[in-house]
């Protein structure tokens, strides 16, 4: 996570590859022709977002990004009024556009354009080099170090020094926090979320489990996507690139998996899609040798993993000081799935 900056009443430099972070309080006082910004804010002050869009957009600004600081204390009841936030955003940008002027706002227009899933890909895609010179899966592990979780260890989220990178995958389970090790995130179409890896492990203890309020907000936040199209179409206005939000029965994708089961391992699927004709369907292309070879050592690498994951859950149960139930489920101190 970036050190909270806040700028001077002077523009700043013009850099595409600078995303400035500051906090809420601040954006009367901001401008940059570069255009994006991301805006820290807590819960409480939420309400206040559609006045701060709008006085960033006055300053010309085409993009906010929404970082919420204490999503790791929310709690269930406040999500009916995040929703009520998210709609209110909705109108405004609404507005915004029927009056010529567009401006995105990561939780709500990302989705409109997203057919796959955006999330932060800590661990998968990129890592994080501490001060320290230890890798790490990001930054939010780094900082966790010297506090108290009972739900992490060091060895959890720290990966070696970064002068032995070249065996870092050698030597840590890395391939856990990939998204083909997340069934709950295959079968959901929030495709804005972020996928906290850090988040699921303080809430669920497993990386690749989401917490249930984070799927909660990602959730709501894909809806008020939804509604914002809808919005948009109602003003006829058109929004490049738009790709179909159908409505979903559920708040929870575990709630969804829960009655329709979860995906094979490896491979995505969506929920509440519209039925395609059979008649028109595509036909389905015939899968190549290499494809089944790569599948099946995909496979087998998933039955090593599980099975070292069984002699590490055996190995806990059989300790005195065990925090797992009866029947060796882990247990949280917070979210619990």
């Amino acid at each position: 996570m970036q050190e909270s900056i806040v700028p001077a009443a002077h523009e700043l430099p013009d850099d595409e590859r600078y995303v400035p972070v500051i906090p809420q309080d601040a954006a009367t006082q901001y401008f940059s022709h570069q255009g994006v910004v991301t805006v820290k804010y807590n819960f409480s002050d939420a309400a206040k977002l559609p006045e701060t869009l709008a006085r960033l957009a006055e300053k010309g600004l085409k993009r906010v990004n929404l970082a919420m600081e204490d999503l790791m204390t929310l709690e269930e009841k406040d999500i009916a009024q995040y929703r009520e936030i998210l709609i209110d955003l909705a109108d405004f940008l609404t507005e915004s556009l029927v009056k010529g002027k567009a401006l995105e706002v990561d939780v709500l227009t990302d989705r409109l354009v997203l057919a796959r899933m955006n999330n932060c890909s800590a661990g998968e895609s990129h890592i994080t080099v501490g001060p320290d010179g230890l890798v790490y899966a990001c930054p939010a592990f780094y900082r966790a170090q010297g506090q108290s979780f009972d739900c992490i260890r060091p060895e959890d989220f720290c990966y070696g020094s970064f002068a032995d990178s070249h065996e870092i995958a050698e030597k840590k389970n890395i391939g856990l926090l990939h998204f083909r090790r997340a069934p709950i995130c295959q079968a959901c179409d929030a495709y804005q979320c972020n996928r906290c890896v850090y988040m699921g492990w303080r809430k669920t203890l497993e990386a690749c489990v989401p917490s249930r309020i984070q799927c909660l907000v990602a959730t709501a936040e894909r809806n008020a996507s939804q509604a914002l199209l809808q919005m948009l179409e109602d003003n006829g206005i058109e929004f490049k690139g738009t790709t179909p939000i159908p409505p979903l029965k559920y708040d929870d994708p575990f709630d969804y998996c829960k009655t329709s089961g979860f995906p094979a391992p490896g491979h995505v699927r969506r929920p509440a899609q519209p039925a395609q004709n059979e008649a028109t369907a595509p036909p389905t292309a015939a899968r190549s040798g290499n494809g089944i070879h790569k599948e099946l050592r995909e496979l087998k690498d998933q039955v090593r993993q599980i099975t070292r994951r069984i002699a590490e859950l055996e190995k806990t149960v059989s300790s005195p000081a065990s925090n797992h139930d009866d029947k060796g489920h882990r247990i949280s101190q917070g979210d619990k799935r």
